[in-house]
């Protein structure tokens, strides 16, 4: 694992502790390159319709977020709503900030 690799895992750690995001995968711990998060089971939503719900959220600032918010493997359900699992990336903790009320709002089955 690089060393970005190991800011991003404590990334996530921090960001988690520090604001009680209900749209985030809980990080229990985090220390190198191990990182324990809840187990979530994986989004339900095909990778259109997720990609197609994230595109309301977001409109024009998906296309910044790159490559995790179309990775249906970077989400799970947790008790009928959508969840983040990898959110170490600063840029995607300022989306998920910008529209957590949103977010916080999407139901999976």
């Amino acid at each position: 694992m690089s060393v970005a690799g190991l800011v991003k895992n404590f990334s996530e750690f921090l960001f988690d502790f520090l604001s009680e995001r209900h749209f985030v995968v809980p990080t229990y711990f985090s220390i190198g390159i191990i990182n324990v998060q809840r187990h979530v089971p994986n989004c339900e939503l095909s990778p259109s319709r997720l990609l197609k719900k994230l595109r309301k959220v977001f409109n024009s600032d998906c296309w910044e977020a790159g490559r995790l918010f179309s990775n249906p493997k970077n989400f799970g359900g947790w008790n009928g709503w959508l969840v983040i699992r990898d959110y170490g990336n600063r840029h995607t903790q300022k989306l998920i900030i910008k529209h957590l009320s949103q977010l916080s709002n999407i139901q999976v089955p």
